[in-house]
Parts: structure tokens; C-alpha cells; sequence
């Protein structure tokens, strides 16, 4: 619990304002194909090109592909509350999408953290 509130501090200390929602587990087994496939196509609509790159190789920001250090309620964390990196915003999506369309996206990402290049 202390985590996931530090998580929400973190964020306010850099300047974007915290969705008021806590963090939940997934509601759904995050290796399910359909929320698999619904994360890809919401991925692949919002978070591509500029930023993440086609099926998450990277781009402005980080890529997914290969990642050992996946963490899923952090991932859920920073979608729904957005954070500053070294000037790179990402906007916060808890105003856009449901817990469970991000816990999709989340489903996704974790999909491609055990995907090879």
C-alpha cells in the first residue's frame, strides 16, 4: 500500500496532477488474448508513432519489447496518471479510459516485455 501511494506522491511532485484512483489489481488474468488484443488496438490508436513506436519498439519513449523489469501496477500507475521524464510528458489517460481499458493497455504491454526484437 505505501508503494502505490508513493507512486501517486511521485507523481505530483513532478508536476502532473494524480487521477483520484487508486491503484487496483486487474480485475481480469492479464495473459486473457481478447484483453490482449483490446490493449494492442487501444495501443495502437493512442500511443504509437511519436511516442512509444509501432508494436512498442520504442520511439520518443520507451520501448516494451523484451523487458525483464515489467511492472505491471507501475505501468497501470504512470497510464493512468502521466509523468515527466527528462522534459517527455506523458499525458494521463485516467480521465480517458476505464481501469479496465488501461489494465487492457497493461495486458499488452506485458505481452510484448516477454516478446523478443
Amino acid at each position: 500500500m505505501f508503494r502505490k501511494m508513493l507512486q501517486v506522491v511521485c507523481l505530483c511532485a513532478v508536476g502532473l496532477p494524480a487521477v483520484a484512483r487508486a491503484v487496483e489489481q486487474p480485475p481480469f488474468d492479464l495473459g486473457e488474448p481478447a484483453r490482449i488484443e483490446a490493449g494492442r488496438l487501444r495501443f495502437s490508436g493512442s500511443c504509437t508513432g511519436y511516442c512509444h513506436g509501432n508494436e512498442g519498439r520504442g520511439g520518443r519513449a520507451v520501448g516494451f519489447l523484451n523487458r525483464n523489469d515489467f511492472d505491471a501496477e507501475y505501468a497501470f500507475t504512470t497510464i493512468l496518471n502521466g509523468r515527466r521524464v527528462s522534459g517527455v510528458i506523458m499525458p494521463q489517460w485516467g480521465t480517458t479510459y476505464s481501469p479496465d481499458e488501461i489494465w487492457e493497455l497493461v495486458a499488452y504491454l506485458q505481452f510484448l516485455s516477454k516478446k523478443q526484437n
